[in-house]
C-alpha cells in the first residue's frame, strides 16, 4: 500500500492522505479526539476508523495520532474504499431511488405526470 503514490499515476492511499491532512493541522495547543473527528467529518469511513482506533486523549503531534492507528485499520479502510462496505445497502438503495425517480438512465421509466406532459406537447404541436 505505501508503494502507491500520485507520481506513478495511482492515487495516494488513505494513510498518506490522512497523514497529509494531519500535517496541515496545528497541534500547538493539543487536539482532542473530538476535534479530530470533527475535522474528518466529510470522510465518514476515515472518521469511523479514527473513532474506533484512537483513545480519548489530547494529541500533541500528528505522529502520535498516526502511531495510535493499527495497521489493520488502514487496510480495512482501503478495502472498504476499493470494494464497498460489506454492510452497505448501496446497491439496494440505488435501485430504490431509480424506481421512483421518473426518467432513469437505462430503464426508460417515465412517471405518469411526464407521460401526460409529453402527450400534451405532442398534441399541441
Amino acid at each position: 500500500m505505501s508503494g502507491q503514490n500520485s507520481q506513478s499515476g495511482q492515487l495516494p492511499n488513505v494513510e498518506q492522505v490522512v497523514q497529509q491532512e494531519l500535517s496541515q493541522m496545528s497541534f500547538s495547543g493539543g487536539i482532542s479526539k473530538t476535534q479530530l473527528l470533527d475535522h474528518f467529518r466529510m470522510a465518514p469511513t476515515v472518521r469511523e476508523m479514527l473513532n474506533n482506533s484512537l483513545p480519548d486523549t489530547t494529541f500533541t503531534a500528528a505522529a502520535q495520532v498516526m502511531k495510535d492507528i493499527p495497521q489493520g485499520s488502514w487496510q480495512q479502510v482501503e478495502n472498504i474504499i476499493e470494494h464497498g462496505s460489506p454492510e452497505s445497502h448501496y446497491l439496494q438503495s440505488r435501485a430504490a431511488h431509480f424506481s421512483t425517480w421518473g426518467k432513469t438512465p437505462g430503464f426508460g421509466h417515465i412517471t405518469e405526470e411526464e407521460q401526460a406532459n409529453q402527450q400534451r406537447n405532442q398534441s399541441g404541436s
